[in-house]
């Protein structure tokens, strides 16, 4: 495997690891908006864990934690994926603080740190959008 240069080309490596994590979704919406948030990519299920989003990014974790952070309101679980993880060029602590999982996206794509369930995540809200992410922007 090799490293992706754009966010592109990181996405068949993180739907294998959301899929390897949770199961195969219902459907997969890639850049749609629902209460003002965009993620880059957005597994939907039917049950458990219901909704996890992702956000790309090359190189810039700190746009991405922030961007991931306000996706709580909208996925229980929240990743951010990053193409290159080092310790000395990105700190995990405020990705374990507020619960924000990491995904290194390189020659061995894996999670570093595992999402926690999203205290801000309402059930009702998404199910309302469900139906309608399935049937019109499946990636």
């Amino acid at each position: 495997m090799s490293m992706p240069n754009n966010e592109d080309e990181m996405i068949p490596k993180v739907h294998s690891i959301i899929k390897r994590t949770y199961g195969v979704p219902r459907c997969v919406a890639k850049n749609i908006e629902i209460m003002g948030r965009k993620p880059d990519i957005l597994y939907i299920y039917d049950s458990e864990p219901e909704a996890v989003a992702v956000e790309l990014k090359i190189n810039d974790w700190r746009r991405g934690l922030a961007q991931a952070l306000s996706y709580t309101l909208i996925a229980k679980y929240v990743y951010l994926a990053i193409r290159y993880i080092r310790k000395r060029n990105i700190d995990l602590e405020p990705f374990k603080l507020y619960g924000i999982g990491v995904i290194a996206v390189n020659d061995n794509p894996h999670i570093v740190v595992e999402a926690r369930p999203s205290v801000f995540y309402k059930h009702q809200v998404m199910k309302e959008h469900t139906n309608k992410l399935c049937k019109d922007k499946v990636y």
